[in-house]
């Protein structure tokens, strides 16, 4: 009798003990998917508004303007010094550009000859300067051949609609087209894509999403984690606590006993001087002065 009343409790238990371990793998799933959704969709897209700042002007330079809006006066300039791209590609490349004028400059520059930047960042807001001009509307992508990087340089009111993290996707989403050799391909979709971003659509972003998802499980883990040890750490039995010598003190949970020392305070020094740096690996982002923008390298 007393037998099949300890095998009744043991099933019990295992029972209670499972249904515990499937509440908390589904606290788990949810806290994930939460946090997922939470970092990784967007509620609402950033687009042109009257208290954005920058200068409504066609290009600084218009010896070099080879389209112009006639309702915006925004301009259209391709400068592909590095002759990637053939006659009718060009000619093709400059049709595709044309919506981007609806909101602001749009130059194509290529080059095999940095100019002695270090970075394609550099290079980029030196070619948007001397094209577009400081401030003034405008995006421009930029094929870097010296670095084998593509970036996106963006100014004016634009630098605050295609950001950063903006420029990052849309040359995350066209590199293998320039790692590929198909020029137009790339240039034509990157400036797609850019449109899309200044219409206030979604582009895709898997590298992101990507990110944010490892992020969130990582949270989800850690929070599942302390959960659960919390949990299983709780004292069954608790004995009269017995001091050692060297000030820890002994605790008995169920059948096992933890030793628990003093409490120590650990504290970092940082140095007061720091530094930053921006990209790195197959990125490059940030850029020169008042320039804004993001690249990936090919």
């Amino acid at each position: 009798m007393k037998d099949e009343e300890k095998t009744d409790a043991t099933a019990s238990n295992k029972g209670s003990t499972l249904w515990k371990i499937v509440k908390r793998l589904f606290l788990f799933i949810c806290i994930l998917f939460g946090l997922f959704f939470a970092v990784a969709i967007p509620l609402t897209e950033n687009r042109l508004g009257d208290d954005d700042t920058g200068i409504v002007s066609g290009l600084q330079n218009n010896e070099i303007a080879q389209y112009t809006n006639g309702e915006t006066g925004y301009q259209i300039a391709i400068l592909d010094n590095a002759e990637l791209l053939s006659e009718a590609e060009e000619a093709s490349l400059l049709q595709d550009m044309i919506p981007a004028t609806a909101f602001c400059n749009a130059v194509f520059y290529s080059t095999t000859d940095a100019g002695g930047f270090n970075t394609t960042a550099d290079l980029a807001y030196d070619a948007y300067k001397q094209t577009i001009g400081d401030n003034v509307n405008g995006t421009l992508f930029c094929v870097d051949m010296e670095h084998r990087v593509i970036y996106f340089n963006n100014g004016g009111k634009i630098k605050s609609i295609i950001t950063p993290d903006k420029s990052d996707s849309i040359t995350d989403n066209t590199f293998r087209f320039a790692s590929n050799g198909e020029w137009y391909r790339c240039s034509s979709t990157a400036f797609a894509q850019a449109v899309q971003v200044l219409s206030g659509r979604l582009i895709p972003q898997p590298m992101k999403h990507i990110s944010n998802f490892l992020f969130a499980l990582t949270i989800a883990f850690f929070i599942c984690y302390r959960f659960m040890a919390k949990s299983v750490l709780s004292p069954k039995k608790k004995s009269a606590s017995a001091q050692s010598p060297a000030g820890t003190q002994i605790e008995s949970i169920g059948d096992f006993q933890v030793i628990l020392g003093k409490r120590t305070e650990r504290r970092i020094e940082h140095s007061s001087s720091s530094s930053s740096s921006s990209g790195g690996g197959y990125r490059s982002s940030g850029g020169g002065g008042g320039g804004s923008g993001g690249g990936h390298r090919f």
